[in-house]
């Protein structure tokens, strides 16, 4: 993970965070106010915790292919990040809805405000065209994103955990692999736990280190390089974040 792009995505994340507890912040509405610090603000702090473990195990100086425990440890931060992720869009509309109504009906009733506040759905876009036009339009860019997102990276829609494998292994390998896995299987049946852990530990060692992200979509898995697929995300993240600031600015100047 490339430590300049950590840092300039820690200088969007902190111009976020200093509107949210700042005077600028003019929400009216008590609950909009919530969503926006307890939940999208919160949210905000436990995706840079995650990728600061995540950029801490990729190293780009790295090599070896990751351990068990460290595949373990990226995983659980990796499904955090992208939930996280997911949830603060949420918070966001939620923010929009309790503040304008956006979604066509009135009233503070959660259970319909987590069913229908989407910032992507049709009809929370249909009322954005109408209160908020240029945040419509600069949402509508990122439709292809969000859809693409919600179908192979968000972890509260799939049955299958995001995945970062912890590296390839060639014919060499597979064969090696193959030899491993029946002198595992006989230092188990002969409960010789210290050859097991041995044995499990040289099959550790066995591939080469490449970072890729594994999903399953509604079609098949897909393969991506992680970093590349981490930047990407986190960039649309905050520039979807970004103009809902931009445009709550303009709504306290009563000027969309």
């Amino acid at each position: 993970m490339d430590v300049r792009v950590d840092e300039l995505f820690q200088q969007r994340e902190s111009k976020l965070l200093e509107w949210v507890f700042s005077d600028r912040n003019c929400l009216k509405s008590s609950d909009a106010c919530r969503q926006m610090r307890e939940g999208f603000a919160r949210r905000l702090l436990l995706m840079q915790a995650s990728r600061r473990v995540i950029s801490q195990v990729l190293s780009p100086s790295r090599r070896r292919k990751l351990s068990l425990d460290e595949c373990a440890d990226l995983n659980v931060h990796l499904n955090s990040f992208y939930a996280q992720l997911a949830s603060a869009m949420d918070n966001l509309a939620s923010v929009l809805q309790y503040e304008f109504a956006i979604a066509g009906f009135v009233g503070d009733e959660d259970a319909k405000i987590r069913e229908r506040c989407d910032l992507f759905d049709p009809d929370f876009q249909r009322g954005l065209s109408r209160a908020f036009p240029r945040l419509f339009s600069s949402l509508g860019r990122r439709m292809l994103w969000a859809m693409e997102l919600r179908e192979y990276r968000d972890p509260r829609r799939q049955r299958l955990p995001l995945y970062v494998v912890p590296g390839l292994v060639d014919e060499d390998g597979t064969a090696a692999l193959s030899d491993f896995k029946s002198e595992l299987t006989a230092a188990m049946r002969s409960c010789d736990f210290e050859a097991y852990r041995e044995k499990l530990r040289q099959v550790q060692q066995v591939g080469s280190y490449l970072p890729l992200l594994a999903t399953a979509g509604p079609d098949a898995i897909q393969l991506r390089p992680l970093p590349d697929q981490l930047y990407q995300d986190e960039d649309e993240f905050l520039g979807t974040a970004e103009s809902i600031f931009s445009a709550l600015g303009v709504s306290n100047r009563e000027d969309r």
